[in-house]
C-alpha cells in the first residue's frame, strides 16, 4: 500500500519527472543504504526559528475577523487579546505530535551552493532522483507521507492561505523568502503524540531504494579513492545504480 497522500492545496511540480537532489555526507548516505529508509527530522531541530509558524498577516487577519464577529462581547474580546488566536492554534498544532521533514532540492542541474551547504566538497554525496520516484518509493501503510513544493513568502506582508484539506501541513510548506535559494521539495510525516514512544530528533521511514535513486553523485573535489569507496559500499549494499564523479569544477579543455 502506497504511503504517499496527495493534498490538493499543497503545490506540486508541474512536471513529475523534474529532478530533485538530496546532498549529504558519507555517513548519512551509508545510513540510508543500511536502513533502507530516509530520515525525517523533527522540525524543532531546524535552524530556522520561524519553522512551522504563521506570518504576521495571518495574525492580523484572524484578529480583525474575530473582533468583528464578537463585537459587543467584552469577555470574549478580552480573552482574544490575551493571546493571538493564531499563536494559540499554532501551540496546539505543535503540541499534537511531531511533524518530521525530509527536504529535497529541485533543480535540473547540480547546485554548487548545495554542495557547500549540505555536504563536503571532498567527501560529499548527492542522491539524484525525480519527484515521481519520491512519491512512489514509499510502500508501507503508516505513516502517511505528504509531499509538495515549499512556497516562499514575505512573512511581514503575506499570509498563508488555508484551503479546506489537511490544514495541519500548511505552515510546513511555506518559508521566508530568505530561504528561496533552497528550491525545496518537502516530504512530511505527522506522528501523533503517543505514537512516538520517546523523544528523538526524527524518524526513519522505509523506502524502496531501487525506486527512489536514479544516480549517485560524488562531490566535485573528492579524491579518486573516495569515488571508489562509494562505488564499493554501494555494491556491498546491492544498490545497482550509477555512481558518478561530479564534473562541476572541471575545465572546458
Amino acid at each position: 500500500m502506497q504511503m504517499y497522500e496527495k493534498v490538493e492545496t499543497i503545490e506540486s511540480p508541474e512536471n513529475e519527472l523534474t529532478k530533485i537532489w538530496r546532498y549529504m555526507d558519507f555517513t548519512k548516505y551509508v545510513s540510508i543504504l543500511d536502513t533502507n529508509s530516509l530520515f525525517f527530522a523533527d522540525f524543532r531541530t531546524f535552524e530556522d526559528p520561524i519553522e512551522g509558524q504563521f506570518p504576521n498577516a495571518n495574525r492580523i487577519q484572524t484578529m480583525e475577523t474575530l473582533t468583528k464577529a464578537f463585537a459587543g462581547n467584552s469577555s470574549m474580546l478580552e480573552f482574544l487579546r490575551k493571546e493571538n488566536p493564531i499563536d494559540r492554534s499554532t501551540k496546539g498544532l505543535h503540541g499534537s505530535g511531531s511533524f518530521c521533514i525530509c527536504g529535497w532540492h529541485e533543480n535540473d542541474y547540480e547546485s554548487a551552493a548545495m554542495w557547500k551547504l549540505y555536504s563536503d566538497l571532498e567527501k560529499g554525496i548527492a542522491i539524484q532522483t525525480t519527484y515521481k520516484n519520491l512519491k512512489e518509493c514509499f510502500f508501507e501503510a503508516k505513516p502517511k507521507v505528504v509531499i509538495g513544493k515549499v512556497e516562499y513568502l514575505d512573512y511581514n506582508e503575506d499570509s498563508i492561505p488555508w484551503g479546506n484539506e489537511l490544514k495541519i501541513y500548511k505552515p510546513f510548506v511555506y518559508k521566508r523568502r530568505s530561504f528561496e535559494y533552497e528550491h525545496e521539495i518537502r516530504a512530511i510525516v505527522f506522528v501523533p503524540s503517543g505514537e512516538k514512544k520517546e523523544k528523538t530528533s526524527g524518524i526513519y521511514v522505509p523506502v524502496s531504494l531501487d525506486t527512489l535513486i536514479e544516480k549517485v553523485y560524488v562531490s566535485p573535489k573528492s579524491p579518486k579513492w573516495f569515488l571508489n569507496l562509494v562505488k564499493s559500499v554501494s555494491k556491498k549494499y546491492r544498490l545497482n545504480k550509477e555512481v558518478i564523479q561530479s564534473d562541476l569544477y572541471n575545465g572546458l579543455i
